[in-house]
């Protein structure tokens, strides 16, 4: 099989390990959601398991507040796969520090927020995001300035 070929296979494997999980979320069900991430382990690595939990809660920012809130009020349900807290401090730190912000200076975390030092940094925040990021980052820190 050439690399290109097992890459396609790679991707449609965690398509359909993610059109699985959406599936679930949207029973809200933590019985379901535990057998799913069973199965999630057949996944080359722990790294995509997260990131198959991730993108469809990321989906469901998106496309469905109910099963959204269900997550987020579920979440502890995610671990040890998807500390949602944990993902969502680094999406945040890693947008910010990729455009050029510094942590430490323009903004930093402390135990449940996101706090600016930088005015700037405070009316453009939105932008490094899409939409449904957004959405995750608003629920899982208290934004200050």
């Amino acid at each position: 099989m050439e690399r290109n070929d097992f890459q396609r296979s790679l991707d449609n494997d965690f398509q359909r390990s993610l059109d699985i999980v959406v599936c679930v979320f949207k029973e809200k069900d933590i019985t379901a959601l535990n057998k799913v991430k069973d199965f999630l382990y057949s996944l080359p690595s722990p790294r995509e398991t997260e990131e198959a939990l991730a993108a469809a809660v990321l989906y469901f920012a998106k496309h469905d507040q109910q099963v959204f809130e269900w997550i987020i009020i579920n979440q502890a349900s995610l671990s040890p796969e998807l500390d949602l807290f944990a993902y969502t401090r680094n999406l945040v730190r890693t947008r910010l520090i990729g455009a050029g912000w510094l942590q430490g200076k323009d903004f930093w975390f402390d135990l449940h927020s996101l706090l600016f030092n930088n005015e700037l940094l405070k009316y453009q925040f939105v932008d490094y995001f899409r939409q449904d990021e957004l959405a995750l980052v608003k629920v899982m820190l208290q934004i200050k300035s």
